[in-house]
């Protein structure tokens, strides 16, 4: 099966251990790919489990997505505009997940710093769901 069929198939499958599976094999095809964590942790947190196993995925993308902007010939480069936005995202994923786990004040503490650069209004919502509406 084609790397392109297995990413498609990542985020169509709904089985999470068919996921998995297919995660573990674009891993190994290639390993610098940072959409392939983020991927696979937004499909834990769609499916609402495996939680804990959401955050070293995160980790790995952004790892993964700055190394890509640092590297002009990489074969997925991004430039600093979409690093931020794609950093932005992952950030909001964060601080999803930590709503949660009823942690406001770590999503409050993800959020903050980065809340000049929100430019979707699921940003503000999640700031507000995070600060009991007090909008901080």
């Amino acid at each position: 099966m084609r790397t392109f069929a297995r990413k498609r198939l990542l985020l169509e499958v709904t089985d999470i251990s068919q996921q998995e599976k297919l995660y573990r094999q674009l891993r190994t095809k290639d390993p610098e790919d940072p959409f392939a964590p983020w991927n696979m942790a937004s499909t834990y947190a769609k499916a609402n489990q495996k939680l804990p196993r959401h955050w070293p995925l995160l980790d790995e993308a952004a790892k993964l997505f700055d190394a890509s902007v640092q590297n002009k010939r990489a074969r997925i480069p991004l430039s600093e505009a979409t690093l931020k936005d794609v950093k932005l995202r992952i950030a909001l994923q964060r601080a999803d997940i930590l709503l949660r786990l009823s942690r406001p004040g770590e999503a409050v503490s993800t959020l903050q710093p980065l809340k000049n650069d929100f430019h979707i209004r699921h940003s503000y919502y999640l700031l507000g769901q995070s600060t009991g509406g007090r909008g901080r």
